[in-house]
């Protein structure tokens, strides 16, 4: 397991080399450590996600503009921009290769990255957009919005379909299912709903947050997904079942992330980047400072945070325009 403080030797190596690497690294843990700034925006980073076809990421900001980064060499690739506010969300569209972008201008864009221009807007949003998915099996785009509401779109007739007006306040978060028709959406109202967009209708609504939600997240497995608010995060199952509760104070939690093999990240308004091994029952082993373990990450005006695919990296967004790298490397206890 990564999470040790001795990395198992592979199979086939020699007791005395397995040995000595016990010895050597006996006093060692593998913790986050940030690599390295990348700067290219002049505004707020307010999104990160990742593409692993293309091996690239992008990256949104109050500038109104979409930068896209090498995932290997970091370096920016080229830059989208136009005439609109700043940007909320971003989402690619794997079968097709585009990337979608929202945010305040209350549009949709489905930008083409090889030719780097709009292919199509949706319109439709009476407010900012705050989430975008794309339905990988039933073709559609979901959107939410500060109007309280949920759109699916047809992506290939460019026409608003249907729109889900249950929450009553903005929606936060929209997560779609790589196997079956339904979506997730959460929202500042402290609820989350889950649909079935083929029946057109509600199969389950959770409220076991106290605070609105800021945000969700699917973890590794397609039935089992997380939720933060401002004071606790929350694993659920798909079907709605509460697996574990995460408490903590009140106006902590800024925002959080989650990888492949169910390490958590979540960033607090106080300046710390706290981790979680999600197979370990939701244990912090790297956080704020205690006697026995000085080696906390302290990371202040972080906007948003996102795991590579392969789990390797994680990138933060900032306030002040940058986006921090972080890998993992041996440190002393």
């Amino acid at each position: 397991n990564m999470f040790n403080n001795v990395i198992p030797f592979k199979i086939g190596h020699q007791k005395c080399k397995a040995k000595s690497s016990q010895k050597s690294r006996k006093n060692l843990i593998k913790i986050w450590s940030q690599e390295k700034n990348l700067f290219g925006h002049s505004g707020k980073i307010t999104c990160i996600t990742s593409s692993s076809f293309y091996k690239i990421f992008a990256s949104g900001s109050t500038d109104g503009s979409i930068r896209l980064w090498d995932s290997e060499s970091h370096k920016s690739i080229s830059a989208l921009s136009g005439k609109f506010g700043g940007i909320n969300c971003i989402s690619f569209d794997r079968k097709f290769g585009n990337l979608f972008s929202a945010g305040e201008d209350m549009q949709i864009k489905c930008w083409d990255l090889e030719k780097q221009k709009v292919l199509r807007k949706f319109k439709g949003h009476f407010s900012s957009v705050t989430g975008l998915a794309v339905h990988p099996l039933l073709n559609v785009l979901v959107s939410g919005g500060r109007d309280c509401t949920t759109r699916i779109w047809d992506m290939r007739i460019k026409k608003e379909i249907k729109v889900l007006d249950v929450h009553t306040n903005a929606i936060s978060s929209v997560l779609v299912s790589e196997e079956s028709p339904h979506l997730i959406t959460s929202s500042l109202d402290g609820t989350i709903c889950l649909w079935d967009l083929i029946l057109d209708d509600i199969v389950g609504n959770l409220s076991s947050h106290k605070h609105g939600i800021k945000e969700m997240e699917k973890n590794s497995s397609e039935f089992i997904f997380s939720s933060l608010s401002s004071d606790s995060i929350i694993i659920w199952r798909s079907d709605g079942t509460l697996l574990k509760k995460i408490s903590g104070s009140k106006n902590q939690n800024c925002c959080f992330a989650l990888n492949k093999i169910n390490e958590m990240a979540v960033s607090t308004f106080s300046g710390w980047l706290k981790f979680y091994n999600l197979n370990k029952h939701g244990e912090n082993f790297q956080g704020p400072p205690s006697p026995e373990k000085n080696y906390a990450l302290f990371s202040k005006n972080i906007s948003t945070i996102h795991f590579s695919p392969d789990g390797t990296e994680l990138l933060v967004g900032k306030k002040n325009n940058s986006i921090e790298i972080f890998q993992k490397r041996w440190q002393k206890l």
